[in-house]
């Protein structure tokens, strides 16, 4: 069943290619991606319908669903499918040059843009245009195939070309940061450390031993932290007092709690090296409050 109130018109540039049917995704967990999806539907719908301005490059590397789901803030924000009204050979071909070209159609929303990103349907007997569509901050997309089609992330330090190098370098100065970080003790010295953070994903590229290539990781911070944290310092005061007891490596541990607590209000910086335990891994151990206080 088709709603009338649900369906949108879809332009290319000032050209009508079609009407489609707008529906929500599957409901989220997180009451704050629910709301911007719906003001993201709300402001479609009320609006002059989808005006596509222009489409995006296309991706050699990885599927444009893949790309945007990784950097959109709110995930998919709404799906559309083509309404069975007749005569809609404009929307399919506008639905096959996107989904044969691997790029998306892009609607201005002012400050963010909304990707379309051609899908085929999820019922196997429907071959009517689907698109699923997400937002992101402009220039955002552009700038993730940059580096995927260029491979810049592996390919900079091989790369003959000098303009291809500086557009490389370029794009990574754009979210690469440098922080220091304190000498922990007389034994220790301060680092500087190379990271990449994506706080819209909750997502942070980190390099262990900063001189070390192969000590980069990718790390994805749990969405409830930021709450637990604020619950466990409430009113400027700690709740409890914290100790880590893991099997990861030492280096690794310590990195890991910096980026959970930067600020150092759960644990002293005087303290952390007696407060993060770390046993070895593929060892049978008990964990006793008691010995890690004591």
């Amino acid at each position: 069943m088709y709603n009338n109130s649900n369906r949108v018109q879809v332009y290319l540039e000032d050209g009508r290619v079609g009407e489609m049917e707008i529906c929500p995704p599957r409901e989220s967990h997180q009451e704050d991606h629910v709301m911007k999806q719906r003001r993201v539907m709300e402001k479609v719908k009320m609006g002059m319908g989808i005006r596509i301005s222009r489409f995006s490059q296309p991706s050699e590397r990885c599927p444009p669903l893949a790309v945007l789901a990784t950097v959109s803030s709110c995930g998919l924000c709404f799906k559309l499918e083509a309404s069975p009204s007749p005569a809609q050979e404009q929307l399919s071909l506008l639905y096959s040059s996107c989904l044969r070209g691997n790029k998306t159609a892009v609607m201005s929303l002012g400050e963010e843009e909304l990707h379309l990103v051609a899908m085929y349907a999820e019922n196997i007997n429907n071959d009517r245009p689907c698109f699923w569509a997400f937002t992101v901050a402009p220039g955002i997309y552009d700038s993730c195939l940059v580096m995927l089609n260029l491979r810049c992330l592996a390919r900079i330090n091989n790369e003959g070309d000098p303009q291809r190098i500086a557009a490389m370098v370029a794009e990574m100065k754009r979210y690469l940061q440098s922080e220091l970080v304190p000498a922990l003790s007389e034994n220790h010295q301060p680092l500087v450390r190379p990271l990449i953070r994506l706080p819209e994903k909750n997502i942070i590229l980190t390099r262990i031993n900063p001189m070390i290539r192969d000590t980069s990781v990718l790390v994805r911070m749990r969405p409830s932290w930021e709450e637990l944290r604020s619950y466990l310092t409430a009113k400027g005061r700690k709740r409890f007092e914290v100790y880590v007891c893991t099997m990861a490596e030492r280096d690794y541990a310590l990195e890991m709690w910096r980026l959970l607590d930067p600020e150092g209000n759960l644990i002293n910086a005087s303290d952390l090296l007696a407060r993060i335990v770390c046993v070895k891994s593929g060892t049978f151990f008990v964990t006793n409050l008691f010995l890690l206080i004591l």
